[in-house]
Formats: structure tokens, C-alpha cells, sequence
């Protein structure tokens, strides 16, 4: 029979993050955001304050009627109590370690550099904050002048250019 290995790692792909910020990325930092936007962390605990709050701002700024506004509050009571027992019963599994919480909290923290979700596929692009118009011109420019990028486009470029050295007047 053949064994089962319970230890897998889960690969993502790690050039789906481009670094266009002064500061290197750790392993830890890219490994998260190759997971992509999409990816959504599991609570280490239910966030019954923020609920809470959420609530009573929503009866707050509603105007709702008393009788309406307690109906509410009750039917949350009921629901937290709900999320507790299955809790209790049956544990959630975490889906990061303590390493990768650590880098999710270093990357929010972070108010020197800007995470941005590529126009295509899911790629994350991390940059500077603070960047001018001509810094993120030069950045375009050398994402042009990389040999490889042209030659990429070579071919899809070079049939469908039309030069004409003597233009014809227009009347």
C-alpha cells in the first residue's frame, strides 16, 4: 500500500510578485503574496467586538426604530452564540503559520510601500509609495529596455508595423 505524505507543502508561484520597491521582500513576504488576492487567511479567533461595534454604528447611524434595532441585536447574540459552539466543537484549521501572520503583519504595517494587484492573471506588484511621475517613467523605461521583454514582443511587433519612410500628402 502506498503511504500518504501528510507533509506537503504548498507551492505557489513566486514570480507571480514583482518587486518594484527599495526594500527586498524575505521568502516569507513573497510566499504570501504569490498566494494572491483571493486568498483569504482563517481567524485564529472570532472578532465578536468588531461585530458588535459594527451593529450597534449600523442601528446608530440607521435611525432604526427601537423595537427594530433590539430585534437585531438579538439575532447577533444568536448567531455569535451559533459561531461559538461550532467552534468549540469543531476547530478551524489555520491556514498560516505564526511566520506567515507575522509577514501578513509586517506587510499592512508597512507605509513606505504599496501592494497592487497586476492588470492580468494574479500577480501582485509591490512599489514604493511615495513614487514621482518621472521615477515610475524610469521604471517603464527599464522594463522596456530589458532584452528579454523585447524580444518576447519581437515577433508580435515587428508583422504588424507599417513604416512608410515618404508619407503621402493629404489634400
Amino acid at each position: 500500500m502506498a503511504q500518504r505524505n501528510n507533509n506537503k507543502e504548498m507551492q505557489f508561484k513566486t514570480d507571480a510578485v514583482l518587486n518594484r520597491s527599495s526594500k527586498e521582500l524575505t521568502v516569507v513576504e513573497t510566499r504570501i503574496l504569490a498566494r494572491g488576492f483571493k486568498f483569504r487567511p482563517s481567524l485564529q479567533r472570532l472578532p465578536i467586538k468588531d461585530i458588535v461595534i459594527g451593529i450597534e454604528t449600523l442601528t446608530k447611524t440607521a435611525k432604526m426604530p427601537p423595537e427594530t434595532a433590539t430585534e437585531l441585536r438579538n439575532i447577533t447574540i444568536t448567531e455569535i452564540d451559533k459561531m461559538q459552539r461550532t467552534e468549540k466543537r469543531k476547530r478551524s484549521k489555520p491556514n498560516l503559520s505564526r511566520q506567515e501572520w507575522q509577514a501578513v503583519k509586517t506587510l499592512a504595517a508597512d507605509t513606505d510601500r504599496r501592494i497592487v494587484k497586476g492588470d492580468k492573471g494574479d500577480r501582485s506588484i509591490v512599489m514604493d509609495y511615495g513614487l514621482e511621475a518621472t521615477e515610475c517613467e524610469a521604471g517603464t523605461l527599464s522594463i522596456l529596455n530589458e532584452t528579454t521583454y523585447l524580444a518576447k514582443l519581437q515577433d508580435r511587433i515587428q508583422p504588424h508595423m507599417k513604416i512608410e519612410e515618404n508619407p503621402a500628402p493629404q489634400k
